[in-house]
């Protein structure tokens, strides 16, 4: 095959070494919301990657242009990036891709899901619940079966009011369900000029990249 991504679909569990999970999330409808835009998403996932030593992406985004994008400046850095259709279409994989065509937006994204838990690490934006599920459920493997409470790993709660900064996550501030936004997938609060390099989470396996007392709700709530 022309990408190395070391996935077995028999298996399941974390291939070390072997891939990069990048969750590029610059839809229409997150540009409109004032999310993290596509130059920092973009370099917090490039220079990710790099710094784990990894050389293939698997790139999840619905932007197409972005995405040339993506794998333009990967390449740039000695890097090679691998989407869903491209692994698909090589040659013996043509049932799973017609398979694969008539499914729902939706169900297309539990493809991306699957792969991305299997990465070595993951990159994520933090207004994204789908890279938050994505990121704590490979949390448990990071905790090598066992729960680690994620509360601790940003700003606590009544730090963040005392401060009088943050807030909680306004749960009627939505972005739409256009086409490239997963179903449910919801609007968190963006400072988008602040969010290179910095991590709401991050373990051993996953990075969510935003303001540290980001996403206190979902560390609490999500899993286990």
């Amino acid at each position: 095959m022309k990408f190395n991504t070391g996935i077995e679909a028999d298996k399941e569990g974390i291939r070390l070494g072997h891939f990069y999970g990048a969750h590029l999330r610059t839809e229409l409808d997150a540009q409109a919301a004032g999310w993290t835009p596509y130059e920092i998403q973009s370099e917090n996932y490039l220079t990710h990657a790099q710094n784990s030593q990894i050389k293939t992406i698997y790139l999840v985004s619905g932007n197409e242009e972005d995405a040339i994008r993506f794998r333009e400046s990967a390449m740039e850095m000695g890097m090679q990036v691998a989407t869903r259709d491209e692994l698909l279409s090589e040659e013996g994989y043509e049932m799973d891709m017609q398979e694969m065509e008539v499914l729902s937006w939706d169900q297309k994204e539990c493809v991306d899901y699957e792969v991305l838990l299997r990465a070595r690490a993951m990159g994520g934006s933090h207004e994204s619940t789908f890279a938050w599920n994505v990121a704590l459920r490979r949390h448990v493997v990071d905790g090598q079966g066992v729960w680690v409470p994620v509360v601790d790993l940003g700003v606590e709660r009544r730090d963040v009011e005392d401060e009088g900064e943050g807030g909680e996550v306004n749960e009627d501030d939505q972005s739409p369900n256009e086409e490239g936004n997963a179903e449910g997938e919801e609007d968190t609060p963006n400072e988008a000029t602040s969010n290179t390099l910095q991590n709401s989470f991050q373990d051993s396996l996953s990075t969510i990249y935003g303001p540290g007392d980001e996403g206190m709700s979902i560390k609490v709530g999500m899993w286990p």
